[in-house]
């Protein structure tokens, strides 16, 4: 098969960020306060809010992950079983087709039909999926990326012949890529026994 482009994505996406900052929590008399906490140097506020009893300030429940940058990773199956909530969903959609367009801008358009082919370059057990998994919805941010960036007419079977996605083993996560190429597609004669 004639190779018509040949996209290489370095480091390609896994994870997406939901939130820049989480949000802080804090202990109120309806929560449940750690035993360090029940003492003198803390007590509740008037809208029952534990606070620092010399400076006023309320505690943080959640310190550890309060103004960080909250990521989902990306997981065809929670996807696909709808464990995801529809905003959740179309946010790591959109940012899937955020991250991939640049890649795929001021490409060759290719007005013919085509396969395409996706290799996974991970290393095994970095993200141990299935292929299935972490390649249908890839698949289809792919395919929209592609019409987007005007490389394809459209996404249906009259230009696009099929799909191809192969893992590659890697030594190290760092080496984590995919690459994308487009063939020239070639129609199969069909045998009819003659009678």
């Amino acid at each position: 098969m004639k190779a018509l482009l040949t996209i290489e994505i370095p480091n390609y996406l896994t994870h997406v960020m939901l939130d820049r900052s989480r949000p802080a929590n804090y202990y109120t008399r309806r929560t449940k306060i750690p035993v360090r906490y029940m003492n003198s140097s803390y007590g509740f506020n008037n809208y029952g809010v534990l606070v620092n009893a010399y400076t006023g300030k309320p505690v943080v429940a959640n310190p550890l992950t309060a103004g960080k940058p909250k990521y989902k990773k990306i997981n065809g199956r929670e996807l696909l079983a709808g464990r995801i909530s529809p905003v959740v969903r179309s946010r790591i959609i959109h940012e899937m087709k955020r991250f991939y367009l640049p890649y795929f801008m001021k490409k060759k358009k290719i007005r013919e039909a085509c396969k395409i082919r996706v290799e996974i370059h991970n290393a095994i057990g970095e993200g141990n999926q299935d292929l299935d998994n972490m390649s249908w919805i890839l698949v289809k941010v792919l395919q929209d990326v592609l019409v987007e960036a005007n490389i394809l007419p459209e996404e249906n079977v009259k230009v696009i012949k099929g799909f191809e996605v192969d893992f590659v083993p890697t030594l190290t996560k760092d080496d984590r890529k995919l690459v994308v190429v487009i063939y020239a597609h070639e129609p199969k004669t069909v045998l009819v026994e003659s009678q």
